[in-house]
């Protein structure tokens, strides 16, 4: 299995296990929003888009979907257990908090675009219901 694939999944786990358990709120965002940009400077830029049947080879190759799937159960665990937190909340740590969500639900409305388009009934029921966790559930109707 290639390694970029699991570079969102490995996002959204060192977000939460750096929160949740060694109590640094701030390490996501910095990385996210600090270190990523300066290595997208440094590091080559491939501006190479997949041709009609690299697209096809990737939605047919299960390491494609499972990314989404891992990102999905993801991003429902993590909403589940910083819900639960709302009664500890201070200043210093409900800030990055609300940054994660908003940055989590900005991502979640990509994963539910990508999976409702599908013909698959389990991933449009699936994109679906991420959508309507954001309450932008009309969006599927809308837009497909």
């Amino acid at each position: 299995m290639c390694w970029h694939f699991l570079i969102g999944p490995a996002f959204m786990a060192y977000g939460y296990f750096m929160r949740q358990r060694l109590g640094r709120y701030w390490a996501y965002i910095f990385l996210t929003y600090g270190v990523i940009p300066m290595l997208d400077q440094i590091l080559a830029q491939d501006w190479k888009n997949p041709t009609l049947k690299e697209i096809i080879e990737l939605e047919n190759d299960y390491h494609y979907r499972m990314v989404l799937y891992i990102m999905v159960s993801l991003d429902i665990f993590i909403f589940v257990v910083e819900v639960g937190n709302f009664g500890s909340f201070t200043l210093f740590n409900f800030l990055p908090l609300l940054f994660v969500l908003a940055d989590g639900y900005s991502k979640e409305i990509l994963l539910s675009h990508e999976l409702a388009h599908k013909e698959n009934w389990f991933n449009h029921t699936v994109g679906s219901i991420l959508l309507t966790k954001n309450c932008y559930f009309y969006y599927t109707i809308d837009h497909n």
